[in-house]
């Protein structure tokens, strides 16, 4: 490409704060991205990221958004909790590597997901799982759950109300998992509120025979994805098949839509097996892990560290 081009190039392409935004016009690059997931909508990225900003080029014709936390003066390129990854929209075709350029141009220190290649050979690979809802897995231990849910009387309801569910969700996670604090969770319930405003998003209740509330999970949908975000049940539901009923009842929603069903993915084991009884398939994520920043942040930082014992704003949900 010629200096003359590169220029144009640049030009056309540059990083956005988020209050600069057009949020139509950014959901709109996402809404008509193949297969996008809904970690990259506007209203989304505004209640769970600390702050965040966007490259953005040709007039929204690619992008892809930034989020970032500021640590002694630092701006840090990070996954925020309860997003899974971040993604190239839209066609950035011949444009990847002025995109890294800009990014790293932005970011001294870099920790964060991201579903393509963005940044060349990533410090490591993450998977997410996924389902062909076409293709749902029905095996020996599913089967198992599900009679458990109807022998007890476990019945799925929609809803378009996100509060009880979340009170439920709250008290079963809340300090239970790294970096799932009274904080985040407060980030995640204004998510869900803006959820409800934007038609994109569904809640499924757990209820039994009586109509009394046991769990529930929340999915927001993309033009290609119906992602689960976050649920949880009483513990007696759980252990007689609660929250299998819940995702099978979310993936046979998805099916109807004839979108994928995405489970967000886990590293915990336990929860990876729980996404392979319904047929969940393991996606590969890059996670990028650079640091150009000063030497004194980084001797601070790790004091820090040694008191707090860990470094809970990289987590990833």
């Amino acid at each position: 490409m010629g200096r003359a081009a590169i220029l144009w190039l640049y030009s056309c392409m540059r990083i956005v704060d988020s209050t600069q935004i057009d949020a139509e016009q950014w959901d709109f690059l996402v809404d008509r991205t193949p297969d996008a997931s809904m970690f990259s909508y506007f209203w989304y990225l505004n209640a769970v990221a600390e702050n965040w900003c966007a490259v953005i080029g040709d007039n929204y014709k690619f992008g892809i958004a930034l989020p970032y936390t500021v640590r002694l003066g630092q701006k840090i390129l990070y996954t925020p909790i309860f997003v899974s990854y971040l993604e190239l929209l839209g066609d950035s075709t011949g444009s990847d590597a002025q995109i890294a350029a800009l990014i790293r141009g932005k970011f001294n220190v870099i920790e964060f997901c991201c579903l393509q290649d963005l940044l060349g050979e990533p410090s490591a690979y993450v998977v997410c799982q996924d389902v062909d809802s076409e293709l749902l897995h029905i095996g020996s231990q599913l089967k198992r759950m599900l009679k458990k849910a109807e022998k007890h009387g476990f019945q799925v309801v929609e809803s378009d109300d996100s509060s009880s569910v979340f009170e439920i969700i709250r008290s079963e996670l809340q300090d239970k998992f790294t970096g799932i604090t009274s904080k985040s969770l407060n980030r995640l319930e204004n998510a869900f509120q803006l959820g409800e405003k934007s038609g994109k998003q569904t809640v499924l209740r757990l209820e039994n025979a009586s109509g009394e509330l046991l769990g529930g999970i929340i999915t927001i949908e993309s033009s290609g994805r119906l992602v689960y975000v976050k649920g949880a049940t009483r513990s007696y539901a759980r252990e007689n098949g609660g929250m299998f009923l819940l995702i099978k009842a979310a993936i046979e929603r998805a099916r109807q839509k004839k979108k994928r069903f995405d489970f967000g993915g886990s590293r915990i084991p336990g929860v990876r097996n729980f996404n392979g009884h319904f047929g969940g398939k393991d996606f590969t994520l890059h996670y990028y892990v650079e640091n150009r920043a000063p030497f004194w942040f980084n001797w601070t930082r790790t004091i820090h560290h040694a008191w707090f014992k860990s470094d809970k704003y990289t987590t990833t949900s």
